[in-house]
């Protein structure tokens, strides 16, 4: 048992790594089974009719037997990534409360030193805050329909204002420079991610191919 514990806390460096540097990566890819685009097929009809297609492969069109068989497999990565993520880094959190502001260094603390060097001590919480930013800018604001594409930017955008504010209120960093690049780089990464509510000319071009072959119009 003592062997297995201290083995866990040799691999904690390791999996802290993975989590904070792959794991933005795999909630994406994962909330992407939910990403629908719409793309028009009569404009003309009342109400207009249009067509869904996932955005990453847009061979496959929502509501299909193909679209929901990916389901499953998405709802168990999101289960065991970005929610599993939180909860795990939420719990070791805790579990360092008392020696990180008390300052008293015991292995666990080693371990997980990756999760709060950068901050204060009192602020040693931060990382999990930014570990829940990049997941839902990343992922979560994918559940937001893309016919609702508006209200999914302007979600992302009052969340990432939110949290710059909270930031400059927190000043959660032991370095300034460390701050101004962090406050930096969050602009520069998160304007794309909301401006970016239209796929590219070829791949509506694409979509809307398949849309026409599966959604014929009736002829009058």
């Amino acid at each position: 048992m003592r062997n297995a514990q201290i083995g866990l806390l040799n691999a904690l460096p390791l999996v802290l790594t993975i989590i904070f540097f792959v794991g933005p990566v795999v909630c994406h890819i994962a909330f992407q089974a939910f990403n629908c685009r719409r793309f028009p097929i009569d404009l003309d009809a009342s109400p207009a009719e249009y067509a869904y297609f996932l955005d990453e492969q847009l061979e496959i069109e929502c509501n299909s037997d193909a679209y929901y068989a990916n389901l499953p497999i998405a709802i168990l990565i999101i289960s065991v990534w970005p929610v599993g993520v939180l909860v795990f880094c939420f719990k070791l959190l805790l579990s360092l409360r008392g020696t990180v502001l008390q300052n008293r260094p015991n292995k666990l603390y080693v371990s997980a030193k990756l999760m709060f060097h950068d901050f204060k001590r009192e602020a040693y919480w931060w990382e999990w805050c930014e570990t829940l930013r990049k997941y839902l800018l990343t992922g979560f604001l994918l559940l937001i329909p893309e016919q609702s594409s508006f209200a999914r930017v302007v979600v992302g955008l009052m969340f990432s204002i939110s949290y710059l504010t909270l930031e400059m209120v927190v000043r959660p960093y032991r370095a300034p420079q460390v701050a101004v690049t962090s406050m930096a780089l969050q602009v520069q990464m998160d304007a794309p991610t909301h401006a970016r509510t239209h796929p590219p000319t070829h791949a509506r071009t694409h979509a809307r191919t398949h849309a026409a072959v599966a959604c014929p119009r009736s002829s009058s």
